[in-house]
């Protein structure tokens, strides 16, 4: 999104906010304070101002439109994402905590140790 918003706005924007494409590193800057939403409708309104055409004011408000609309999308996937992941972490624990499958097989492990070693206690073995 930076690199083509540097070729489409260049140093258009310059006089008109602080939040600029000029070079990588503002264009990278405005990207992510749009991706935040932080006065995102004065980078919207300064891209349409740097256009004299009115085709020119569209490409750009649906440009940085198109961007901010993703970026929303990204972060609400990831803040579902981190709640629902958080729900599955605590119904694992709840499982693990229950007696189950694990807790059957560790007791039958143990079981098992216990014959074993009451069998063979006390006995020699001669292997050759």
């Amino acid at each position: 999104f930076v690199i083509g918003a540097r070729y489409a706005f260049r140093g258009d924007m310059d006089g008109l906010t602080r939040s600029t494409f000029s070079d990588f590193g503002s264009g990278t800057l405005t990207a992510f304070q749009l991706f935040l939403g932080d006065n995102w409708s004065k980078v919207l309104f300064a891209a349409m101002l740097s256009k004299e055409s009115p085709y020119g004011q569209f490409f750009a408000g649906m440009y940085i439109i198109a961007w901010f609309v993703l970026a929303k999308l990204i972060i609400t996937n990831l803040f579902v994402a981190v709640i629902i992941e958080n729900f599955e972490v605590a119904t694992t624990i709840q499982h693990v905590q229950k007696p189950g499958y694990f807790s059957i097989l560790r007791q039958s492990v143990r079981e098992g140790r216990k014959r074993f070693a009451g069998v063979f206690r006390g006995k020699k073995f001669n292997f050759t």
